[in-house]
């Protein structure tokens, strides 16, 4: 049986661990890049000028793993530092790879997700992104936009984005073997058909009936595990969707301690603040106290005792 393994692209040198760098191929450069955030915006630098900065060693490891991300990165969206890639990608042995519309369903799956989440809280829809806008950019404004409705502060924001981002490249190799299971069953169409087609040729028909009878329990397999993939998805998304109503939930909470508390402000800022206990008696900072509690808490008391 064939063996399935990842590589893993695990660097030594410390400045490819920067958050929310990855690689990334540029059609433009034809080249891969290594993409890193500088201030609010993003440098791109090709391989050899890494190498030249970050002192890369021929023969190293970090000299082996930048080999195999120039081979890999026109197969695949993208290449974060520590992230896991199918080895038959690597070395170019699938007849499968990661295509735009792979990722572009990715995305698409995730701000629908979030967008069902918001319209309940608030009834109201994400104002839209100008067309001219595509690709990850439109990925980028998507999710700031929700993220800032979900809470999100200017200073988590990309970071959120990124780590999105990271999201998407690992449940796009997903959609790319669902595209790849589309052409399976595709040819299964096509067998059926060559059965019906030569009926009369019992070699054919028994070939076919064969092929079917090999490969069903591992489609079915395939069917099983493609819907347990659409459940992460979802129990993963959950978590995000229900974000807002978590913060509600918290900020509700956060209220209703806060309200008593109040109450004691007067009380704590005497016995605290005000160091009281040095300049008075215990008598008069008792007195106090009663002072303050009566007129906090006794119309609270009174209130109690009309509801009971």
């Amino acid at each position: 049986m064939t063996q399935v393994t990842d590589t893993n692209f695990l660097f030594e040198h410390e400045r490819f661990w920067k958050p929310c760098a990855y690689f990334m191929f540029s059609e433009e450069e034809n080249a891969v890049m290594f993409s890193y955030p500088f201030g609010d915006e993003r440098h791109e630098l090709d391989i050899n000028s890494l190498r030249a900065l970050f002192q890369i060693e021929d023969g190293s490891s970090d000299d082996a793993a930048l080999r195999a991300v120039e081979k890999t990165g026109p197969r695949i969206h993208r290449i974060w530092p520590g992230s896991s890639v199918p080895s038959d990608l690597v070395d170019g042995t699938c007849v499968w790879k990661v295509e735009p519309d792979h990722v572009q369903a990715t995305q698409n799956k995730i701000i629908a997700a979030l967008d069902f989440a918001l319209k309940k809280v608030d009834g109201r829809s994400v104002a839209p992104i100008a067309d001219h806008i595509t690709g990850d950019k439109r990925f980028e404004l998507a999710m700031e936009l929700r993220l800032e409705k979900l809470g999100f502060t200017p200073s988590k924001m990309i970071t959120g984005q990124h780590q999105f981002q990271f999201f998407v490249d690992e449940f796009a190799y997903l959609e790319a073997l669902r595209g790849h299971f589309s052409d399976i069953v595709w040819i299964l169409e096509k067998l059926n058909q060559a059965r019906a087609a030569y009926s009369k040729d019992a070699r054919t028909v028994d070939y076919v009936q064969q092929i079917q009878s090999l490969t069903s329990p591992s489609l079915r397999a395939l069917k099983d595990k493609f819907r347990e993939t659409d459940a992460i998805l979802a129990d993963i998304l959950k978590v995000v969707t229900d974000f807002d109503s978590m913060i509600k939930e918290v900020r509700f909470l956060r209220t209703e301690i806060r309200t008593p508390i109040v109450y004691w402000n007067e009380i704590v800022r005497m016995w605290t603040v005000d160091d009281l206990p040095k300049k008075k008696s215990g008598k008069a900072l008792v007195r106090k106290s009663y002072e303050r509690a009566r007129d906090s808490f006794e119309s609270t008391r009174t209130a109690n005792r009309a509801g009971a």
